[in-house]
């Protein structure tokens, strides 16, 4: 009898920004890829976009259950700092309680979790930054994340926290 084996199902949060982009490129082989987007649509071959708006808890949260990822990797955020703050209830929706969000839901089933950080969690005046540094935002946007950072820690410490630094470049979608 030949059993094969059914593939893993990863889940990106945005999908349409330049890194939630690449790992949906990256990690199609081997798995199935669920990559969510709400301002941008993407195309990206074996990869099933999905448009929805994450701050809407009960649409996500039931387009999750319906998933079931065996991993998320969580991207999307509100990453214009100013943006941020001029819209601080929105930001910090997306950014701080959406994250909460995943991470509870992760924790419930075991689910592996990697959250995308930012390296303005701190001041910027005494690079190269440790892991254990001391955090220092100057600006809503690093606040937040160190919410989410914290979230992160106090619901699901398993989860992989990767503060990333700014990434440009192109991403194919629209």
């Amino acid at each position: 009898m030949n059993k094969s084996k059914a593939r893993k199902r990863l889940l990106t949060t945005g999908a349409s920004g330049f890194l939630g982009w690449q790992v949906c490129r990256q990690v199609v082989d081997g798995w199935t890829v669920h990559g969510i987007h709400r301002s941008h649509p993407i195309q990206i071959d074996d990869v099933h976009a999905i448009n929805i708006d994450l701050t809407d808890r009960h649409l996500f949260e039931k387009t999750f259950r319906e998933i079931l990822p065996d991993a998320v990797v969580h991207t999307a955020g509100a990453t214009d700092p100013n943006w941020c703050q001029e819209n601080p209830e929105s930001s910090e929706r997306l950014n701080v309680a959406v994250t909460a969000w995943i991470a509870e839901w992760c924790a419930e089933s075991n689910i592996q979790m990697v959250f995308t950080s930012s390296d303005l969690v701190f001041e910027g005046t005494d690079q190269p930054y440790r892991e254990e540094d001391p955090v220092n935002p100057v600006c809503l946007y690093g606040e937040q994340k160190v919410r989410a950072e914290q979230a992160i820690a106090d619901i699901y410490p398993e989860a992989l926290v990767c503060r990333m630094p700014l990434m440009f470049g192109w991403t194919g979608s629209e």
